[in-house]
């Protein structure tokens, strides 16, 4: 997958969001991608219309998929990439939702998707999307973009690379909550 390619197709979906300087969200174009989620596989044809001027000339199979996908994901939940987001995981978005969570939602779709084959993406994606969606977390679409088109990869690179993400300093988190709580038992005696 072309890197310029994909970058021009977040941009343009930026463009479309109406979140790039000087744009106005076409609400038609959102809808369309919105709805092939809800469609998949099956596409819309306004979807078609909205990514297929984007697709890298050679784009057939997974990498075409990964373009409609990413459409479909921003319209659910259209955000900049900010500074804080640049080069982010999904593993370390869910992870930054997690903090404001006491259950274990974000850890459920984490492990659902760490778990799923490309084919199962589209539903399980879109439940984590909607969770950040709702919690204000940013998404980096250049970044979920790369590590899609590389999902199926024998060696589960971006899997464990979310996983990572996710659960790393986990281990320091839980021995300082534990240090903090028999703190506060030696002082109760």
């Amino acid at each position: 997958m072309k890197q310029d390619a994909s970058a021009r197709f977040i941009s343009r979906l930026e463009t479309l969001g109406g979140i790039a300087p000087g744009s106005n969200p076409d609400r038609r174009a959102l809808a369309a991608l919105r709805r092939s989620l809800a469609t998949w596989p099956k596409l819309p044809p306004e979807a078609v219309r909205v990514v297929a001027p984007f697709l890298p000339e050679h784009a057939t199979g997974w990498w075409e998929t990964v373009y409609y996908l990413i459409g479909g994901f921003f319209a659910l939940h259209p955000c900049l990439s900010s500074q804080e987001a640049y080069g982010l995981s999904l593993g370390k978005a869910l992870r930054q939702a997690a903090s404001g969570d006491s259950g274990l939602g974000p850890e459920r779709r984490l492990l659902a998707l760490l778990g799923c084959k490309s084919e199962d993406l589209p539903s399980h994606l879109r439940h984590a999307v909607s969770y950040l969606r709702a919690r204000d977390v940013s998404i980096d679409y250049r970044q979920l973009m790369r590590d899609l088109s590389w999902w199926d990869t024998v060696e589960g690179d971006v899997q464990h690379r979310w996983g990572r993400d996710f659960w790393s300093g986990t281990l320091e988190e839980n021995q300082e909550s534990a240090e903090s709580v028999v703190e506060e038992n030696s002082h109760v005696h």
